[in-house]
């Protein structure tokens, strides 16, 4: 979590918010972390209980503002943190929807919550980037198409995964082996197995578990895609002794699922939201899946009413150039919005603009830098006029 760049800090029990939001007649709205469902029921269950709260003064004043916002936020930035090695909590950060100013924080426990005060949300995203990413200086090649279909992705996870398997059991079983795979059917097993599992200490239930607002219902996990793994490389087809097929890993199948094994702690999934006119416009669902080698940063998109991913492996000055252009599409919301309104386009959400891109862009296709001025990246073609 990014407490360590909080201004002040409170810790209520859900009695003592309950009491509070009842006291100022505050009713949580659109992209409110109090309208969670969770939250909202132990709210509900909750004996209002105002003993120790702050009544006056500037910390009654700040409290007051905090949960003001809280409950009507004008942006959100949602983050869920867990998987490998680390244990699982959701932290919600929430502004009035202004470029600048202060934002507040509210992270939830069994007992109540702490409710935090932050200079802004770049700082608040800064303080992520410092704590969580890896400091990386060396350029990562992306093994991964820019987009895959979100099945396609949740099969290679599966591949890592199972490479994570097999390398456990040589280790437990005093048996190494140098062409570690699968067949088939131990693909669709594993896979089936590990989405009921909802175990987040392995890359698939962890993406489908902390990646915000993805839309489980739409995705098929039956190993159709498996053809996938093959096509990128990952594995190659083989013939067991009695020529039934097996796959096996190949040696860059091999080093992807090594950098996980060694030196994957954590999923950080991230939302960009912002607020308006009763309506919540997500402007960015991703998840960054930090490891010694790479920042691997998941972004989830939909075309064609498709859902599709899009991965991009970057070093850490590329990350934090790529989150800032994230944040910059919250900035660029409130204008488009201001001028939907005024020409009247009804029933139109206000659609996101993009903000100009900072100094020292990458590509966000193979991650290469960029000149000022330049419309294609030299090293990949793709066209950055929007980048």
């Amino acid at each position: 979590m990014a407490e360590e760049r909080a201004i002040q800090k409170f810790t209520l029990t859900y009695g003592g918010l309950a009491h509070l939001l009842k006291a100022k007649g505050l009713v949580p709205g659109p992209g409110s972390p109090l309208g969670n469902r969770d939250v909202a029921a132990r709210l509900e269950k909750a004996v209002p209980d105002g003993t120790g709260l702050p009544v006056q003064g500037p910390a009654a004043e700040t409290l007051d503002a905090a949960l003001k916002v809280l409950a009507a936020p004008g942006q959100e930035l949602l983050l869920r943190f867990g998987g490998g090695r680390a244990p699982m909590a959701t932290q919600a950060v929430c502004g009035r929807g202004e470029p600048q100013g202060e934002v507040f924080g509210i992270l939830f426990d069994q007992k109540g919550a702490d409710i935090y005060r932050y200079e802004g949300m770049a700082q608040t995203l800064e303080a992520l980037v410092a704590k969580y990413a890896s400091r990386n200086e060396a350029v990562v090649p992306n093994l991964l198409p820019p987009k895959l279909r979100v099945e396609e992705f949740l099969c290679l996870l599966q591949g890592v995964d199972l490479y994570r398997r097999a390398y456990y059991r040589s280790l437990l079983e005093h048996a190494p082996t140098h062409r570690p795979g699968f067949t088939p059917k131990e693909f669709v097993d594993g896979l089936t197995a590990s989405v009921q599992s909802k175990d987040v200490r392995w890359l698939l239930p962890a993406f489908l578990a902390l990646l915000p607002g993805l839309p489980t219902e739409r995705i098929r996990t039956a190993g159709e895609d498996l053809e996938v793994l093959t096509e990128k490389g990952i594995v190659e087809l083989l013939k067991d002794s009695q020529g039934n097929p097996r796959f096996a890993f190949t040696p860059e199948g091999r080093a992807m699922g090594m950098e996980f094994e060694r030196s994957w702690n954590l999923c950080v999934g991230l939302a960009v939201s912002r607020i308006a006119e009763g309506r919540e416009q997500v402007l960015f669902k991703g998840m960054l899946l930090p490891t010694a080698a790479a920042n691997h940063l998941v972004e989830l998109v939909e075309e064609d009413g498709k859902l599709l991913v899009n991965h991009q492996a970057f070093r850490y000055d590329q990350l934090q150039a790529r989150l800032a252009e994230v944040l910059g599409r919250q900035a660029a919301a409130a204008p488009a919005a201001e001028a939907a309104l005024e020409t009247e386009v009804k029933e139109q959400p206000a659609r996101a603009v993009e903000a100009p891109a900072p100094k020292g862009r990458f590509c966000i296709k193979c991650g290469a830098p960029l000149g000022e001025g330049q419309k294609f990246c030299q090293k990949c073609g793709a066209k950055v006029d929007n980048q």
